[in-house]
């Protein structure tokens, strides 16, 4: 599922019938539940943005490649999508 349309595709139906109580259920203090993860996809996607200006800008620590961080935008997203549509944390 590299596609971005794809992996859209195949998580929206799930998505769409995610119920109020599912949604809000939260499976323990540790563990990411439904209604929590949009937010944390975006606030990482800030901090991930802010890590590629200043990989970019002054380099140093670990390398990070582009291509490491192209796909790490897809696979963060489709591990928490899997969560949503296997139950855990949802």
């Amino acid at each position: 599922m590299s596609d971005l349309r794809a992996v859209v595709q195949h998580h929206l139906p799930d998505l769409r019938t995610l119920s109020e109580e599912r949604a809000a259920h939260r499976p323990g203090s540790q563990v990411w539940w439904a209604k929590q993860m949009p937010g944390h996809l975006i606030d990482s996607g800030v901090n991930h943005q802010a890590r590629v200006v200043r990989a970019g800008a002054i380099g140093g620590g670990e390398p990070i490649t582009l291509d490491f961080l192209a796909l790490d935008d897809v696979r963060h997203p489709l591990h928490h999508l899997a969560q949503i549509s296997g139950g855990v944390g949802a």
